[in-house]
């Protein structure tokens, strides 16, 4: 296979994945509750330690959000990813922790500041990449990769061989580390101390917990400077006072011990203050953020719903999902992805054929 970059040739072989990447940890931060439940408080312990020690090492690199704050492309464009994620994830039927993973990989590449130039359609091949990458690890059944383009929300069209080289260049740029602590990593955790608690509340607040870290913890992207801990607990809190004003311990007792720390209580706080000034929940925790309504945001908004909320919480009529038709635009031609690939990767003479695909 052809180099990336320069004289930077492809790898032949995966490295080896390091050792902090253990199964221990892997199905917490994946949203595997399957071997929760029965944990034991000790090893509900454990098991807290072992994500919240790795979290600050799959982080984006310092200054990222003042990176973006100083380049509206990069905003822009991060922010109409982050509704696609969410749109695909209905429209494709991934778990919340497959996005959630899919949104550490794309600002973690975006931070190690890798590509020089940017233009819209590398986003949207890099978004590609980090959904498909976050898929393949996350899932059982990963769709072909013509499946994550069969909406009309992206603007491009790319070849299948084109987005595994950005799925190779996505993987060095990361390090192969494909398990990260994120914000939803700690949600099976909170799951496990709810278990004896009424199953329609307990629902209830998870649900609004759910969204709320949507809202913040991908959508905007000023909380990064935060720790996931910190944004998961600060949701945690704010959820459980709202609606459990008397019995906000309940939900928050396996937590103190961390929420009381000296390391985390200044930022907890602060970041709780943030979520405070969004919309207050409602009695139905139905918060809906419109940001796919936005032409600013999400261009003319594709077909379905319009607000990612609506898209993860309204039922599905399985003969009428909301996949629009398949557009084919031109092919980029010119400049190169991220100073990774060439421009020959790109070819104008072709166009994607919805058959005779790889698997993904």
């Amino acid at each position: 296979m052809e180099s990336l970059l320069c004289d930077e040739m492809l790898f032949d072989m995966s490295p080896n994945i390091e050792c902090d990447e253990e199964e221990d940890d892997m199905y917490v931060a994946n949203g595997d509750s399957s071997r929760l439940h029965d944990q034991t408080n000790e090893e509900f312990e454990q098991a807290f330690e072992a994500i919240l020690e790795k979290e600050v090492s799959y982080m984006p690199c310092s200054g990222y959000v003042d990176h973006v704050d100083l380049n509206p492309l990069i905003m822009k464009e991060r922010a109409k990813a982050l509704c696609w994620f969410i749109k695909s994830q209905r429209r494709l039927g991934f778990s919340l922790g497959t996005i959630f993973n899919a949104a550490n990989y794309l600002d973690r590449f975006i931070s190690s500041n890798k590509c020089q130039g940017w233009n819209i359609w590398m986003f949207e091949l890099l978004s590609i990449a980090c959904l498909s990458v976050a898929a393949k690890f996350n899932e059982t059944n990963t769709p072909p990769l013509s499946e994550f383009q069969a909406d009309d929300d992206l603007g491009h069209c790319f070849e299948w061989r084109l987005i595994q080289r950005m799925e190779l260049t996505l993987l060095k740029a990361i390090g192969w580390r494909l398990t990260p602590t994120t914000p939803f990593s700690y949600m099976e955790m909170l799951t496990w101390s709810l278990r004896s608690m009424n199953s329609s509340l307990s629902n209830k607040i998870i649900d609004c917990i759910t969204e709320l870290l949507i809202i913040n913890a991908l959508l905007d992207y000023k909380l990064l400077e935060f720790r996931p801990f910190t944004i998961a607990m600060s949701a945690i809190r704010f959820v459980s006072e709202e609606l459990l004003p008397m019995n906000s311990n309940a939900v928050l007792q396996h937590f103190n011990h961390y929420w009381n720390s000296q390391d985390y209580q200044g930022e907890l706080l602060k970041c709780q203050e943030i979520m405070s000034k969004r919309q207050p929940i409602q009695d139905q925790c139905l918060l809906d953020y419109h940001c796919c309504n936005n032409n600013n945001c999400c261009g003319d908004g594709g077909g379905g719903p319009t607000s990612p909320i609506t898209v993860l919480f309204t039922p599905v009529d399985n003969d009428q999902s909301y996949t629009s038709k398949k557009r084919y635009p031109s092919f980029v031609t010119q400049a190169q992805i991220c100073t990774q690939i060439t421009s020959n990767d790109f070819n104008p003479s072709k166009r994607m054929k919805k058959e005779g695909h790889p698997p993904a």
